[in-house]
Protein backbone atom coordinates (compact mmCIF):
# COMPACT_ATOMS: atom_id res chain seq x y z
CA UNK A 1 0.00 0.00 0.00
CA UNK A 2 1.35 2.87 -1.16
CA UNK A 3 0.51 6.61 -2.77
CA UNK A 4 0.77 6.97 -6.62
CA UNK A 5 -0.12 9.59 -9.34
CA UNK A 6 -0.58 8.84 -12.70
CA UNK A 7 -0.72 11.67 -15.33
CA UNK A 8 -4.28 12.24 -17.25
CA UNK A 9 -5.79 14.03 -20.09
CA UNK A 10 -7.89 17.01 -18.21
CA UNK A 11 -10.95 16.40 -20.89
CA UNK A 12 -11.17 13.00 -21.68
CA UNK A 13 -9.83 11.78 -18.24
CA UNK A 14 -7.87 9.39 -20.49
CA UNK A 15 -4.38 8.09 -18.79
CA UNK A 16 -0.93 9.41 -20.47
CA UNK A 17 1.42 7.75 -18.96
CA UNK A 18 2.16 4.56 -16.28
CA UNK A 19 1.78 5.21 -12.57
CA UNK A 20 4.38 6.70 -10.48
CA UNK A 21 4.92 6.02 -6.53
CA UNK A 22 5.06 9.19 -5.12
CA UNK A 23 5.02 7.88 -1.41
CA UNK A 24 8.31 6.22 -0.10
CA UNK A 25 7.26 4.04 2.88
CA UNK A 26 4.71 1.64 2.84
CA UNK A 27 1.10 2.30 4.22
CA UNK A 28 -0.26 -0.93 6.27
CA UNK A 29 -3.84 -1.10 4.96
CA UNK A 30 -5.93 0.30 2.52
CA UNK A 31 -6.69 4.07 2.86
CA UNK A 32 -9.24 6.93 1.11
CA UNK A 33 -8.47 10.19 -0.06
CA UNK A 34 -10.07 13.70 0.49
CA UNK A 35 -8.78 16.32 -1.16
CA UNK A 36 -8.16 19.97 0.67
CA UNK A 37 -8.17 23.53 -0.47
CA UNK A 38 -5.26 22.79 -2.99
CA UNK A 39 -4.12 20.17 -5.20
CA UNK A 40 -1.09 19.52 -3.37
CA UNK A 41 -2.50 18.88 0.10
CA UNK A 42 -4.35 15.31 1.32
CA UNK A 43 -6.01 13.78 4.00
CA UNK A 44 -5.30 9.93 4.30
CA UNK A 45 -7.89 8.21 6.27
CA UNK A 46 -7.07 4.24 6.64
CA UNK A 47 -10.34 2.35 6.94
CA UNK A 48 -9.31 -1.03 8.24
CA UNK A 49 -7.93 -2.68 11.53
CA UNK A 50 -4.61 -4.13 10.16
CA UNK A 51 -0.80 -5.47 11.04
CA UNK A 52 0.94 -6.32 8.16
CA UNK A 53 4.67 -7.54 7.55
CA UNK A 54 7.07 -6.01 5.36
CA UNK A 55 9.97 -6.98 4.16
CA UNK A 56 12.94 -3.92 3.68
CA UNK A 57 16.12 -3.88 2.50
CA UNK A 58 18.80 -2.67 5.02
CA UNK A 59 22.22 -1.92 4.05
CA UNK A 60 24.08 -2.95 7.89
CA UNK A 61 27.19 -0.90 7.05
CA UNK A 62 25.91 2.37 6.34
CA UNK A 63 22.88 1.67 8.85
CA UNK A 64 20.58 2.46 6.38
CA UNK A 65 16.96 1.24 5.10
CA UNK A 66 16.82 0.58 1.53
CA UNK A 67 14.21 1.92 -0.76
CA UNK A 68 13.33 -2.00 -1.43
CA UNK A 69 10.25 -3.26 0.50
CA UNK A 70 8.10 -6.25 -0.45
CA UNK A 71 4.40 -6.23 1.77
CA UNK A 72 4.46 -10.20 3.02
CA UNK A 73 2.13 -12.35 4.81
CA UNK A 74 -1.23 -10.90 3.44
CA UNK A 75 -3.22 -13.04 5.48
CA UNK A 76 -3.45 -13.45 8.72
CA UNK A 77 -4.61 -9.79 9.27
CA UNK A 78 -3.05 -9.09 12.23
CA UNK A 79 0.17 -10.04 12.23
CA UNK A 80 3.30 -9.33 14.59
CA UNK A 81 6.51 -10.16 16.11
CA UNK A 82 8.37 -11.67 12.89
CA UNK A 83 11.80 -13.43 13.03
CA UNK A 84 13.78 -14.99 10.02
CA UNK A 85 15.10 -18.35 9.91
CA UNK A 86 18.46 -19.01 11.01
CA UNK A 87 19.22 -20.30 7.54
CA UNK A 88 16.62 -18.00 5.74
CA UNK A 89 13.54 -19.13 3.52
CA UNK A 90 11.33 -19.09 6.04
CA UNK A 91 9.73 -16.54 8.96
CA UNK A 92 8.07 -16.85 11.67
CA UNK A 93 5.63 -14.84 13.64
CA UNK A 94 2.57 -14.37 15.72
CA UNK A 95 -1.44 -13.82 14.18
CA UNK A 96 -3.79 -12.95 16.50
CA UNK A 97 -7.39 -14.00 15.55
CA UNK A 98 -10.11 -11.05 15.52
CA UNK A 99 -12.25 -11.18 18.32
CA UNK A 100 -10.93 -14.38 20.10
CA UNK A 101 -8.52 -14.14 22.59
CA UNK A 102 -6.72 -16.42 20.56
CA UNK A 103 -3.22 -16.00 18.94
CA UNK A 104 -1.58 -18.64 16.88
CA UNK A 105 2.13 -19.02 15.49
CA UNK A 106 2.54 -19.42 11.86
CA UNK A 107 5.17 -19.95 9.58
CA UNK A 108 5.90 -18.27 6.22
CA UNK A 109 8.03 -19.36 3.05
CA UNK A 110 10.10 -16.29 1.88
CA UNK A 111 9.28 -18.13 -1.55
CA UNK A 112 5.61 -17.40 -1.54
CA UNK A 113 3.95 -20.57 -0.58
CA UNK A 114 1.14 -20.30 1.58
CA UNK A 115 1.63 -19.48 5.65
CA UNK A 116 0.86 -22.60 8.11
CA UNK A 117 0.09 -22.32 11.19
CA UNK A 118 2.40 -24.20 13.64
CA UNK A 119 -0.36 -23.62 16.37
CA UNK A 120 -4.02 -23.92 16.10
CA UNK A 121 -5.84 -23.72 19.80
CA UNK A 122 -7.92 -21.55 22.05
CA UNK A 123 -4.40 -20.37 24.05
CA UNK A 124 -2.09 -16.89 23.28
CA UNK A 125 0.65 -17.84 21.49
CA UNK A 126 3.26 -14.74 21.04
CA UNK A 127 6.62 -13.90 21.02
CA UNK A 128 8.46 -16.68 18.60
CA UNK A 129 12.18 -16.79 18.49
CA UNK A 130 13.82 -19.39 15.96
CA UNK A 131 16.73 -20.97 18.09
CA UNK A 132 20.49 -20.13 16.27
CA UNK A 133 20.52 -24.04 14.61
CA UNK A 134 17.07 -23.88 13.42
CA UNK A 135 15.90 -27.09 15.27
CA UNK A 136 12.95 -25.02 17.57
CA UNK A 137 11.16 -22.03 18.22
CA UNK A 138 10.63 -20.77 21.44
CA UNK A 139 7.65 -18.55 22.46
CA UNK A 140 4.98 -17.47 25.34
CA UNK A 141 2.38 -19.33 25.99
CA UNK A 142 -0.61 -19.53 28.14
CA UNK A 143 -1.72 -23.19 27.39
CA UNK A 144 -0.50 -24.07 30.66
CA UNK A 145 -2.68 -22.19 32.99
CA UNK A 146 0.11 -19.20 33.10
CA UNK A 147 2.21 -17.77 30.44
CA UNK A 148 5.47 -19.63 30.40
CA UNK A 149 8.11 -20.01 28.44
CA UNK A 150 7.41 -23.26 25.46
CA UNK A 151 9.17 -24.58 22.20
CA UNK A 152 7.84 -26.47 19.04
CA UNK A 153 9.84 -27.72 16.18
CA UNK A 154 9.25 -26.42 12.82
CA UNK A 155 7.17 -28.86 11.99
CA UNK A 156 4.84 -28.54 14.37
CA UNK A 157 5.82 -31.03 16.77
CA UNK A 158 7.67 -31.72 20.00
CA UNK A 159 6.12 -29.04 21.86
CA UNK A 160 7.50 -29.05 25.10
CA UNK A 161 8.09 -26.51 27.94
CA UNK A 162 11.44 -24.35 28.16
CA UNK A 163 10.99 -22.52 31.51
CA UNK A 164 8.65 -21.21 33.66
CA UNK A 165 8.22 -19.38 37.52
CA UNK A 166 5.72 -21.30 39.71
CA UNK A 167 3.20 -19.01 40.57
CA UNK A 168 3.73 -15.83 38.02
CA UNK A 169 3.52 -15.36 34.23
CA UNK A 170 6.80 -14.98 32.18
CA UNK A 171 7.50 -14.24 28.78
CA UNK A 172 9.22 -12.64 25.26
CA UNK A 173 12.20 -15.44 25.59
CA UNK A 174 15.57 -14.63 23.80
CA UNK A 175 17.76 -17.06 22.65
CA UNK A 176 21.57 -16.78 23.56
CA UNK A 177 24.01 -16.60 20.04
CA UNK A 178 25.28 -19.79 21.13
CA UNK A 179 21.66 -21.50 21.58
CA UNK A 180 22.47 -22.55 25.41
CA UNK A 181 20.60 -19.66 27.27
CA UNK A 182 17.14 -18.04 27.25
CA UNK A 183 16.59 -14.98 28.42
CA UNK A 184 12.83 -13.87 29.03
CA UNK A 185 10.47 -10.77 31.30
CA UNK A 186 8.53 -11.41 34.33
CA UNK A 187 5.34 -9.92 33.80
CA UNK A 188 5.39 -8.25 36.53
CA UNK A 189 8.95 -6.91 36.14
CA UNK A 190 12.25 -8.01 36.09
CA UNK A 191 14.30 -10.24 33.48
CA UNK A 192 16.04 -14.13 34.18
CA UNK A 193 17.71 -16.01 32.69
CA UNK A 194 18.32 -19.79 32.75
CA UNK A 195 20.69 -22.42 31.30
CA UNK A 196 18.18 -24.55 28.31
CA UNK A 197 21.22 -26.65 27.92
CA UNK A 198 20.97 -28.50 31.60
CA UNK A 199 17.78 -29.65 32.44
CA UNK A 200 16.23 -28.37 35.67
CA UNK A 201 18.42 -25.43 36.07
CA UNK A 202 16.62 -22.65 38.08
CA UNK A 203 16.62 -18.96 36.37
CA UNK A 204 19.28 -16.49 36.99
CA UNK A 205 16.95 -13.20 38.09
CA UNK A 206 19.10 -10.09 37.00
CA UNK A 207 19.61 -7.40 39.33
CA UNK A 208 16.71 -4.72 39.44
CA UNK A 209 17.81 -1.31 37.53
CA UNK A 210 18.09 1.11 39.68
CA UNK A 211 15.65 3.86 38.63
CA UNK A 212 13.01 4.50 40.17
CA UNK A 213 9.68 2.72 38.13
CA UNK A 214 11.42 0.56 35.29
CA UNK A 215 11.88 -2.83 34.51
CA UNK A 216 14.45 -4.44 32.15
CA UNK A 217 13.00 -6.11 29.29
CA UNK A 218 15.66 -7.94 27.27
CA UNK A 219 14.84 -7.95 23.45
CA UNK A 220 18.08 -8.85 21.75
CA UNK A 221 21.73 -10.71 22.59
CA UNK A 222 24.59 -9.01 21.22
CA UNK A 223 26.36 -11.38 18.43
CA UNK A 224 29.01 -11.91 20.98
CA UNK A 225 26.78 -13.30 23.56
CA UNK A 226 28.46 -10.71 26.83
CA UNK A 227 25.41 -8.06 26.59
CA UNK A 228 21.59 -8.03 26.63
CA UNK A 229 19.70 -5.17 24.76
CA UNK A 230 16.34 -4.37 26.20
CA UNK A 231 14.21 -1.27 27.20
CA UNK A 232 12.93 0.35 30.42
CA UNK A 233 11.77 3.98 29.28
CA UNK A 234 14.46 3.37 26.51
CA UNK A 235 16.65 1.69 25.36
CA UNK A 236 19.25 -0.03 28.45
CA UNK A 237 22.09 -2.61 27.83
CA UNK A 238 23.09 -5.28 30.68
CA UNK A 239 26.51 -6.82 30.78
CA UNK A 240 26.21 -10.12 31.53
CA UNK A 241 30.12 -10.54 32.97
CA UNK A 242 30.13 -6.99 34.67
CA UNK A 243 26.01 -7.34 36.04
CA UNK A 244 25.94 -3.48 35.42
CA UNK A 245 23.26 -1.34 33.26
CA UNK A 246 24.13 1.12 31.05
CA UNK A 247 21.05 3.79 29.37
CA UNK A 248 21.89 4.33 26.05
CA UNK A 249 18.47 6.53 25.08
CA UNK A 250 15.72 7.92 26.76
CA UNK A 251 12.81 6.53 24.67
CA UNK A 252 12.20 3.64 22.19
CA UNK A 253 11.57 -0.08 22.81
CA UNK A 254 12.53 -3.83 22.43
CA UNK A 255 16.19 -3.31 20.37
CA UNK A 256 18.16 -5.34 18.29
CA UNK A 257 21.30 -5.63 17.37
CA UNK A 258 22.63 -5.32 13.97
CA UNK A 259 25.49 -7.79 13.03
CA UNK A 260 28.74 -5.81 14.02
CA UNK A 261 27.69 -5.76 17.48
CA UNK A 262 27.84 -1.93 18.25
CA UNK A 263 24.71 -0.69 16.60
CA UNK A 264 21.11 -1.16 17.78
CA UNK A 265 17.78 -0.75 15.79
CA UNK A 266 14.35 0.39 17.64
CA UNK A 267 10.84 1.34 17.91
CA UNK A 268 10.75 4.83 18.37
CA UNK A 269 7.55 7.03 18.31
CA UNK A 270 6.02 4.63 15.65
CA UNK A 271 9.04 4.57 13.62
CA UNK A 272 12.21 2.95 12.98
CA UNK A 273 15.50 4.36 14.73
CA UNK A 274 19.30 3.12 15.01
CA UNK A 275 21.84 3.88 17.58
CA UNK A 276 25.51 3.25 18.26
CA UNK A 277 25.88 2.05 21.86
CA UNK A 278 29.18 3.44 21.92
CA UNK A 279 28.89 7.09 21.63
CA UNK A 280 24.37 6.86 21.88
CA UNK A 281 24.35 8.45 18.84
CA UNK A 282 21.25 7.99 17.45
CA UNK A 283 19.35 8.72 14.05
CA UNK A 284 15.55 8.14 12.74
CA UNK A 285 15.56 5.88 9.68
CA UNK A 286 11.90 5.06 8.94
CA UNK A 287 8.91 7.08 9.86
CA UNK A 288 5.40 6.13 8.18
CA UNK A 289 1.90 7.65 7.94
CA UNK A 290 -1.00 6.53 8.38
CA UNK A 291 1.45 3.14 9.57
CA UNK A 292 3.04 2.75 13.04
CA UNK A 293 5.40 0.55 13.74
CA UNK A 294 4.75 -2.29 15.92
CA UNK A 295 8.06 -3.12 18.44
CA UNK A 296 9.34 -6.03 17.71
CA UNK A 297 11.66 -6.64 14.53
CA UNK A 298 13.33 -9.28 13.05
CA UNK A 299 16.79 -9.56 11.33
CA UNK A 300 18.77 -11.86 9.13
CA UNK A 301 22.08 -12.87 10.34
CA UNK A 302 23.55 -10.76 7.72
CA UNK A 303 21.05 -7.70 9.34
CA UNK A 304 20.56 -7.37 5.17
CA UNK A 305 16.67 -7.67 5.46
CA UNK A 306 14.70 -6.41 8.05
CA UNK A 307 11.16 -7.89 9.01
CA UNK A 308 8.46 -5.34 10.12
CA UNK A 309 4.70 -5.18 11.02
CA UNK A 310 3.15 -2.02 10.76
CA UNK A 311 -0.04 -1.16 11.94
CA UNK A 312 -3.24 1.16 11.08
CA UNK A 313 -6.86 1.38 12.43
CA UNK A 314 -10.01 3.53 11.43
CA UNK A 315 -8.62 5.97 13.85
CA UNK A 316 -5.48 7.03 11.90
CA UNK A 317 -5.90 9.91 9.79
CA UNK A 318 -2.57 11.75 7.91
CA UNK A 319 -2.07 15.04 6.35
CA UNK A 320 0.26 14.73 3.27
CA UNK A 321 1.77 17.48 1.48
CA UNK A 322 2.80 16.35 -2.13
CA UNK A 323 5.72 17.82 -3.95
CA UNK A 324 5.36 19.21 -6.77
CA UNK A 325 5.25 17.41 -9.85
CA UNK A 326 7.52 17.90 -13.04
CA UNK A 327 6.13 20.43 -15.24
CA UNK A 328 4.37 18.04 -18.53
CA UNK A 329 6.44 17.80 -21.66
CA UNK A 330 5.41 20.54 -24.64
CA UNK A 331 3.09 17.67 -25.96
CA UNK A 332 1.58 16.53 -22.89
CA UNK A 333 -2.24 17.46 -23.23
CA UNK A 334 -2.96 16.50 -19.68
CA UNK A 335 -2.01 17.54 -16.21
CA UNK A 336 -0.72 15.59 -12.72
Amino acid sequence: MSLWRVAVNATSGASEGPPERISTPPFAAPFSLTAASRASRLALVSWSANESLHDFGLDPDRGALLDDVTWIAREPALARHPDPAPGGGEIVFSAAVPGTGETNLVLSSLEGAAPRRLTDDPFRDDGPRWSPDGSRIAFHSDRGGRTEIWAIRPDGSGLERLAWIPGENVMFPVWSPDGTRLAFTRARGGALVVRVDRAGESPIELPALDEADAAFTPSSWSPDGSTLAGDAHGIVLFRLDERRYQRITGAGEKPTWLPDGRRLLFADAGGISIVDARTGTTARLFASGPSTVVPGFGLTRDGRRLYVSLAADDRTISLVTLAEPDPPAASAQGVK
